[in-house]
């Protein structure tokens, strides 16, 4: 909520809010009227009976015909407060003209001039949980006059940390206002932004039901009156076009409407017409009913469309598998490959089946023809899990060192290395190359495949090996060094080594390639050296760091921490006290 006085930076709020900026200027709209001349009049009626001009009747006192109601009653008092409220306010006297305000809301409190000058009041006073309820107040009251406030506080609170589910508060009580025209663009618009922020909460139902609000309003733009730029917006937001939303109702089992979403899709275009194949395809497995959806995708893959992706042979697979027929699986890849010679999409997933049959030479061939083409991480791992079962070492290690250069990621290697953790032969084959490479006259190891090695060495605790490789790595790419460093000092203290992980931590910041993070990894250092119960070693360091940053607090906490941790509390206190 911090930033919610930005709101106010758009001319159209400002406009909405024009009332208090010119300074409480005329009377709110609804209040004209209801104060009666029994009640304006002064107490002394001295002027009974006075004629304006001579001849005229003497002056009376003003009676309604109509009795004041209990509403018009309280209206009184809030015009009386508002009233008040004006005169703080010309006096400079902004906190006492909130105050005067909060009565007079009270009083009337469905009065949206009152609910906008008390969210401006509000803001301006810094009270942005009161702003808040004021902002909900008006969504609810005068939820059109306020759509332009609540499209752009909604868009702010789902973008603040925290703020997603104020956001949702928010559209929830203007959707729901019995004042909401539920035929209008800006209903649509609450539709589409709540049901993206249910769909981001795993709210999947609910984004549906709001879905189909705007599935409708995509089909008729007349219905909801939708202006050239609502219907831009909708037409261009990938998040809600008619494939995306039909994927959702399949999720939550609206199939008739997923159905809808999908044929809609495919209108006008002879590439959504062949895609809609796939989509009906996806429908009738979620029907169980594998026999349509393998006619479907006989009808897809028997068209031009290009093979780009994996998800259509993905659901090819699980339909065979749910006729008992994934036998047919391989026979049928090869024969689209036959018309798809360049679908590098089509030519890994053969590879990867190839490879589950123990077809690997078949596989392996594969694989080299599409990174001829060009590197892929993706055809790097299939190639690197083949090379292992092929027990081809070196061309292991190479396919997954280029496959993190690629991916930078190490996360990619996980299955790898799970096999390998499972595989001690395999490590120390990869070991023997690896160290080789690196003595040989100029090594010949790049930096990739010594941090691969290491990473599959952590896994087996080869604690001598993995501080050789990444020590190596550090000094074959200086720009990786402080991640070598890092990687290596966690190793160090996974495996309860703190000392080791201290001295590290100190090298590599006597480094000159670590750059700006020398205080850092002095601070880590102290940790690890107290740690290993080296409290002056810990201390040394840390005044190593101060000598550039005496004053920072995360340091002067730090030396509190070690000085706490090795039980010497009033120093402790001391170094708590100064940070």
């Amino acid at each position: 909520m911090r930033h919610l006085a930005t709101i106010f930076a758009h001319r159209s709020v400002i406009a909405l809010v024009a009332l208090l900026s010119y300074g409480f200027a005329g009377v709110p709209q609804g209040w004209q009227g209801q104060v009666s001349a029994e009640e304006s009049a002064p107490k002394s009626r001295a002027w009974e009976g006075l004629q304006i001009q001579p001849g005229d009747e003497g002056l009376e006192l003003f009676k309604p015909l109509k009795p004041l109601t209990a509403d018009d009653e309280q209206r009184k008092v809030a015009l009386a407060w508002y009233g008040v409220a004006q005169y703080e306010f010309s006096k400079g006297h902004r906190s006492k003209a909130y105050e005067s305000l909060k009565k007079a809301n009270a009083a009337d409190p469905d009065s949206p001039q009152l609910l906008f000058m008390l969210l401006q009041l509000a803001i301006a006073e810094n009270k942005q949980d009161e702003a808040y309820e004021y902002s909900l107040r008006l969504s609810e009251v005068s939820p059109t006059e306020s759509a332009e406030l609540i499209r752009r506080l909604g868009a702010l609170l789902s973008r603040e940390p925290g703020g997603v589910p104020r956001a949702i508060r928010l559209y929830e009580q203007a959707a729901h206002s019995p004042k909401i025209n539920k035929e209008s663009g800006f209903y649509v618009f609450l539709m589409k932004e709540l049901g993206k922020l249910y769909l981001n909460n795993q709210r999947n139902g609910d984004a549906a039901t709001c879905f189909e609000t705007v599935f409708d309003a995509i089909r008729n733009h007349e219905k909801y009156k939708l202006s050239s730029r609502e219907r831009r917006e909708l037409s261009s937001d990938q998040s809600i076009d008619p494939v995306a939303l039909g994927d959702i109702f399949l999720e939550v089992g609206k199939f008739d409407l997923a159905r809808e979403a999908y044929e809609h899709s495919a209108k006008g275009r002879q590439s959504s017409q062949v895609m809609l194949h796939y989509h009906l395809a996806k429908l009738e497995m979620k029907q169980n009913a594998p026999e349509k959806a393998l006619a479907e995708l006989d009808q897809y893959f028997a068209s031009d469309a290009k093979i780009r992706n994996r998800e259509q042979l993905e659901l090819l697979e699980q339909t065979l598998t749910a006729l008992n027929r994934q036998g047919e699986l391989i026979s049928r890849l090869e024969g689209y490959l036959q018309k798809h010679t360049d679908s590098t999409a089509l030519m890994i997933y053969l590879a990867e089946r190839y490879t589950d049959a123990e077809r690997l030479v078949e596989a392996e061939s594969l694989l080299k023809k599409v990174l001829e083409e060009g590197s892929q991480s993706t055809a790097l791992m299939v190639l690197a899990r083949v090379s292992r079962r092929l027990g081809k070492v070196p061309e292991y290690l190479d396919s997954l060192a280029e496959a993190y250069d690629r991916k930078e990621d190490a996360s990619i290697l996980e299955p790898e290395l799970a096999a390998i953790e499972q595989d001690p032969n395999l490590w120390e084959s990869m070991w023997k190359l690896a160290d080789s490479r690196m003595k040989e006259s100029p090594p010949t190891l790049e930096y990739e495949g010594a941090f691969v090695a290491a990473k599959a060495g952590m896994k087996l605790k080869k604690t001598e090996e993995v501080s050789s490789l990444l020590k190596y790595a550090a000094t074959k790419n200086k720009r990786e060094a402080a991640k070598m460093y890092a990687e290596l000092a966690d190793y160090y203290l996974d495996v309860d080594k703190f000392i080791e992980a201290g001295d590290l931590l100190k090298m590599g910041a006597e480094d000159p390639s670590v750059g700006d993070g020398r205080e850092n990894f002095l601070l880590q250092a102290s940790q690890a050296y107290e740690m290993g119960g080296q409290t002056e070693t810990a201390l040394q360091v840390l005044a190593e760091a101060k000598k550039t940053l005496p004053d920072h607090p995360l340091l002067m906490y730090q030396e509190g921490w070690v000085y706490s941790h090795a039980g010497r509390y009033e120093e402790a206190i001391g170094q708590f006290e100064k940070a």
